[in-house]
């Protein structure tokens, strides 16, 4: 089924496909990264506060891991959402480890933990190379991913004080990158505002452009000419000045903000590239769709002959049932008038039965 999924997105070519069991195959694979989700034990773990990653079925979470880097000592681990992040930490001892919520929605779907080289950041913290100035998306990202795992580092009880001494720590290593993060989203927001009024109300033309076009007023039919490309210009570009802050305002909502013009139209640049791999995508899916829809209604029409065929068996089968049982009817009439006729030459049979005993008994004391 995988291998199927891979031709129909076009990836079959960069995949290798193993089938086996992955505690025998692991001592003989080496890879950069090994990405795991082992069972969770089906639905039944969302009834506990807390998922212990020791009463995994089949392996613990330790000996999963255990097994994985025989292959890489980079391991991404995808687990429940209500696991305990301190014991996650604990699985790879002496490895930095990030760990990851998964939001959808705005709600908590799973946790994602990254391992050794994988990690954002070592265990005594983050690097000052971990962050750099302007920030750009994926920093701001990062930092907001990070608020959301120190919040809920904060929920841990005070058994777990280490790990909150190691959060605290964290947290003022990054404060001052947090503060930036936030102040570059208010002035992004308070921005977007003072940039469309300017849009409206001045236009982009230099001042040289438009002294020029005051001298050259006197001429009635030239300024019309030249004046028309220069408006639609104008116009075409506070159209697309207008777009990019429409788009940038969205972007804010979502809290993925560049922090400059450029850095939007970059962003812009590779989610329109990103649209048209999709659609590229959808296209091929849309005629794997059809393909299949023909192959469906081929097989639709033929179960409908073989219905067909059934329905007309069945009609003559019900007529034919029909007919015998007009038969039966008919036989049971003449088997109820065959009985009664019996039953009265029985009865025939024995009132002269009985009138024999009477006459042989009364005669012979009269003659």
């Amino acid at each position: 089924m995988a291998r199927h999924n891979a031709e129909i997105y076009g990836v079959a070519d960069r995949i290798e496909f193993i089938l086996g069991n992955f505690y025998q195959l692991a001592p003989m694979l080496q890879a950069d990264v090994v990405f795991m989700s082992p069972p969770w034990g089906g639905p039944e773990y969302l009834g506990a506060e807390v998922f212990d990653l020791d009463k995994m079925p089949f392996h613990s979470a330790q000996e999963w891991l255990d097994r994985a880097r025989m292959v890489s000592k980079n391991i991404v681990y995808f687990m429940p959402k209500n696991c305990d992040p301190v014991q996650l930490a604990d699985l790879y001892p002496g490895a930095p480890c990030e760990i990851e919520l998964n939001y959808t929605s705005g709600f908590l779907k799973a946790v994602t933990a990254y391992y050794s080289d994988m990690a954002l950041s070592d265990e005594g913290g983050f690097s000052d190379t971990t962050f750099s100035e302007p920030l750009d998306a994926a920093q701001v990202r990062k930092l907001v991913n990070i608020e959301r795992i120190l919040a809920e580092y904060g929920k841990l009880g005070p058994q777990n004080a280490k790990y909150q001494k190691r959060a605290d720590n964290i947290e003022r290593q990054l404060r001052p990158w947090i503060e930036k993060k936030d102040t570059l989203i208010a002035a992004l927001g308070s921005g977007d505002t003072s940039g469309k009024e300017q849009t409206e109300s001045e236009p982009d033309q230099p001042p040289e452009k438009q002294e020029d076009h005051e001298d050259s007023s006197s001429d009635a039919p030239q300024p019309i000419v030249q004046a028309k490309p220069e408006l639609k210009r104008r116009s075409s570009l506070a159209e697309k000045r207008e777009e990019l802050l429409g788009e940038m305002e969205g972007l804010r909502r979502r809290g993925v903000v560049p922090n400059s013009v450029e850095g939007v139209e970059r962003l812009l640049k590779s989610q329109r590239a990103t649209q048209e791999e999709l659609t590229s995508d959808l296209v091929q899916m849309a005629s794997v769709l059809k393909k299949n829809s023909e192959a469906f209604g081929d097989l639709i029409e033929k179960d409908k002959t073989v219905v067909e065929e059934t329905l007309n068996l069945l009609n003559s089968n019900v007529s034919g049932v029909g007919k015998h049982g007009a038969r039966l009817n008919k036989y049971r009439k003449r088997a109820w008038g065959t009985t009664g006729l019996t039953w009265l030459m029985i009865l025939v049979v024995v009132c002269v039965f009985f009138v024999l005993v009477l006459f042989m008994r009364i005669a012979p004391k009269r003659y």
